[in-house]
């Protein structure tokens, strides 16, 4: 990193080379209060270099320079998938050409290619919304004419066709599953008392998941003091991602991420009991110390052991949220909080197709006025 903490001063320095007609400089600027101010001073420099170039910028150094920009402005969770997307499926089938070379059909062959894979219709719309923020970054600041990708149909789907939930009664079976000693990795060599322990935090976890319908990051980020034990609330207030072996804590997706929950009394009992097996624990450190990942091999032994449909660890959430719905008489801004989405209509473009429809209550409703008015006459 091309970035310094000047010892006497304390503030930050930035130094760094480009090009000019092919020509290597070096640049050098002081006095940054803060080591982002800095990275976006760089930034900057850089795009406006390379802004007074021709548009024939190869898609590898556009790309390159795009990466940069966009890891100075998101979170470090964000930027790596971001990252991880675009060198996998983007860069390959565009790489060696100038941007400005780069047709309508190159874009519609490249579609051909994603539409080609096993990938969910949302990841294909994932894709190609990168590949059109691509594009227009080199508008905006490489002088290319026009984004190639507007004059194309968009591939894949925001929301899924089809939205896959538990019922209560398939949870409960499922929870039954995670007693049996089968769900316990073979590679763990462990005391009865520590199967029993492993089996109750998996327990603890997917009973929090189906009855608050928190992200799988939330949850995971969770320490015992984000837990108000008396009043049965929890905060969500960060979350958790494990990056390149690393443990990483950041903020939530959104502002209204932050949020507190109300839970059940029997889920802050669990709570207690588990935070109180474990050995050497404090209360702010993680209360969960298991990736995602291996949650989802475990769910999807209990899945097979409970014999019930196939469920990804998300789905729960919606699996919370369709019980919240059934029981008919929750406002949509109250479970909208809840979910910590930005606003109800969000829940609603998401949940919208799980409300039933209220037509025919309506018009019975019509009808008995009339019946009403008739009798009064």
């Amino acid at each position: 990193m091309p970035i310094y903490k000047d010892k006497k001063t304390g503030k930050y320095l930035v130094t760094f080379y480009y090009k000019v007609d092919d020509i290597l400089k070096r640049k050098k600027k002081e006095g940054f209060l803060k080591r982002k101010d800095a990275m976006e001073y760089m930034n900057n420099f850089l795009i406006e270099n390379e802004t007074q170039k021709n548009s024939n910028i190869l898609f590898e150094q556009l790309l390159k320079n795009y990466i940069i920009d966009f890891k100075a402005r998101l979170k470090s969770s964000t930027s790596y998938y971001k990252e991880k997307i675009i060198l996998k499926n983007v860069l390959p089938y565009f790489k060696g050409k100038p941007i400005d070379k780069i047709t309508i059909l190159d874009i519609k062959n490249w579609q051909n290619e994603i539409l080609s894979k096993n990938f969910t219709e949302t990841y294909k719309h994932t894709i190609n919304n990168q590949v059109n923020a691509i594009f227009n970054y080199a508008y905006k600041y490489y002088n290319l004419k026009k984004n190639p990708i507007t004059n194309v149909p968009k591939i894949g789907k925001k929301n899924a066709n089809e939205m896959h939930f538990w019922t209560p009664n398939e949870f409960f079976k499922f929870r039954e599953a995670l007693k049996n000693d089968e769900i316990i990795p073979k590679t763990m060599n462990l005391s009865s008392e520590s199967k029993q322990l492993y089996k109750n935090q998996l327990i603890v976890i997917f009973n929090l998941f189906f009855y608050s319908g928190i992200r799988k990051g939330e949850l995971l980020a969770l320490t015992l003091n984000d837990f108000d034990l008396k009043n049965n609330t929890v905060s969500i207030n960060k979350t958790y991602t494990r990056i390149n072996k690393k443990d990483i804590i950041s903020s939530p997706k959104t502002p209204k991420s932050k949020r507190i929950i109300p839970i059940p009394d029997f889920i802050t009992t669990d709570i207690i009991e588990y935070a109180g097996s474990l050995y050497d624990y404090k209360s702010n450190q993680r209360l969960f110390k298991i990736t995602k990942y291996h949650l989802m091999r475990q769910m999807n032994k209990a899945i097979k052991l409970a014999n019930v449909k196939k469920i990804k660890i998300h789905e729960l959430r919606h699996s919370h949220v369709s019980m919240l719905i059934n029981m008919g008489d929750i406002p949509i801004l109250v479970i909208s909080e809840r979910l910590g989405h930005e606003n109800p209509q969000t829940t609603l473009k998401i949940y919208g197709h799980l409300y039933p429809n209220r037509q025919k209550e309506i018009i019975n409703k019509l009808i008995n006025i009339e019946n009403l008015n008739k009798i009064e006459e």
